[in-house]
């Protein structure tokens, strides 16, 4: 009997969450007995940048981008009937998509090709605050309704929280037995390796507090509120700020602390590909997020030993952050609570290293192989 073949599709695998959980699973999955084929719609990909194995084949659907709504059409169908060939030359045993676009296209793709592969599709952010709320245009109402004409046709959803799954199920009108809750995975040894790494950065030789956040520098992100918050923080104390990320505010961002006047006391350092030795080495992790679906790096700088602020970026943000038992809650788009917040952690440092134990506890629920195999349950007996 051959081994089971199974094709990852996503976008790219640039530093964005979903590409680091993809490859974690890559990874992971490797050590079985199965075959593995990752597909990227962009061709811009080093399959060295996340270290993936040897045994991991990766395929390109080239197309030139288009810039107006009747070309990024063409696009689309383009995506679809060329992921479909793929499918038929292939013949995956199981298919897994990530993100809502490349879902709607997998799902197309699949019945297209005419293919008896078992599709799951993986939902990484809540459809309701996302299409509806925040982030509302032509092209999020048009994935809108794709997701509730085609996601009852995927054999299995995967919803990265239960607040995602009770989404899916009440306003998609999804059918709860297709829909599964598995928490995004965490490698923790090979983010204690991390860790460990040198860093040069001389703040972090200074006997100076380090408000530390990492993520895409995009409105969602609410980094305008941490910048506020920031500059009501340091009015009691000594304070530094580092944003790690990259993305299309990142020229609104610098201008607001140039505004507020603290633009030295900010340090954007754009991607790296180890944050994890400035987690370690800075004194608190700020998630100041809108909305998220299950925000990859809350549970990342809690690993690696940070006491977490975060805002209660959907109604299930306790399902990582249980208030005053292992980190702060605070509002959304409140930067006076975000201040009042960091400066409680930094005047009472035994609560702050109390938060910072309990953290560690917690995530090991999400370690690597155990998230791994509930993701190969779904697929079916890897």
């Amino acid at each position: 009997m051959h081994a089971k073949k199974i094709m990852f599709v996503i976008p790219s695998l640039g530093g964005g969450g979903a590409e680091r959980v993809a490859s974690h699973l890559l990874s992971e999955f490797s050590r079985k007995d199965v075959r593995l084929l990752l597909v990227l719609f962009n061709k811009s990909f080093e399959k060295t940048f996340y270290d993936l194995p040897n045994t991991v084949r990766v395929r390109h659907i080239r197309i030139k981008p288009f810039s107006n709504i009747i070309y990024a059409g063409a696009k689309f169908v383009l995506l679809i009937i060329r992921l479909a060939k793929i499918i038929r030359d292939e013949k995956p045993d199981s298919i897994l998509c990530f993100m809502d676009y490349t879902n709607i296209i997998g799902i197309l793709s699949n019945i297209l090709a005419g293919s008896k592969a078992r599709i799951t599709i993986s939902v990484r952010t809540s459809p309701m605050l996302h299409f509806r709320r925040y982030a509302r245009n032509f092209f999020n109402d048009v994935i809108s309704v794709f997701m509730k004409l085609l996601y009852n046709k995927a054999d299995a959803v995967i919803a990265v929280s239960e607040w995602i799954r009770n989404d899916l199920i009440d306003k998609f009108n999804i059918d709860s037995a297709r829909v599964v809750t598995i928490h995004n995975p965490v490698d923790i040894k090979g983010i204690d390796s991390l860790a460990g790494q040198e860093l040069a950065h001389p703040w972090y030789s200074e006997d100076i507090p380090i408000i530390f956040t990492a993520g895409r520098l995009s409105k969602e992100k609410g980094l305008d509120y941490l910048l506020k918050a920031f500059a009501i923080a340091r009015k009691s104390c000594m304070l530094r700020l580092v944003i790690m990320g990259k993305g299309a505010e990142e020229v609104v961002l610098r201008n607001l602390s140039r505004s507020l006047a603290f633009e030295e006391d900010v340090a954007f350092l754009g991607f790296m590909k180890n944050p994890y030795k400035y987690m370690k080495r800075s004194t608190i992790y700020v998630l100041p997020s809108l909305y998220e679906g299950f925000p990859n790096v809350l549970v990342e700088a809690m690993a690696c030993g940070l006491p977490v602020i975060s805002t209660m970026y959907n109604p299930g943000a306790n399902e990582i952050i249980q208030h005053e038992k292992n980190g702060l809650l605070v509002p959304v788009a409140d930067e006076k609570a975000l201040a009042a917040a960091m400066v409680r952690l930094l005047n009472n440092p035994e609560e702050s290293e109390r938060y910072a134990r309990e953290a560690k506890k917690k995530v090991e629920e999400y370690a690597l192989d155990k998230i791994a195999a509930q993701y190969g349950k779904v697929l079916r007996d890897l």
